[in-house]
């Protein structure tokens, strides 16, 4: 649960435009991961608790398995969007036209 904490603070903070250069994720790599995030989240949103906790706990191992991340780089480059709104916009846009982009492939 303290992943989507992390996630929400994200979506929240997004408003201005810069480039990411602190992050520890590169950018394009966390573009895919989110957008994967992103997916596994709405696809648990109907789920109940606490089934919804332990399928949420397996999907982000999953994303990080297959994107070879560590959980610890993951939840620091989410506080640092958190704080720097200018990226996270950047990045968020990124991740909605990737999320785009597959919605448009499975047609």
């Amino acid at each position: 649960m303290k992943i989507f904490t992390y996630i929400l603070l994200f979506v929240l903070c997004g408003v201005a435009c810069k480039k990411a250069s602190n992050l520890r994720i590169e950018e394009e790599k966390l573009v895919q991961v989110l957008a994967d995030v992103h997916i596994a989240e709405g696809a648990a949103q109907n789920l109940v608790q606490p089934i919804k906790d332990s399928i949420l706990t397996l999907y982000y191992q999953q994303i990080f398995d297959i994107h070879k991340l560590e959980e610890a780089d993951f939840k620091a480059d989410m506080i640092y969007l958190s704080n720097h709104s200018e990226v996270s916009q950047a990045i968020y846009e990124q991740v909605l036209n990737e999320i785009t982009k597959r919605e448009a492939a499975e047609k």
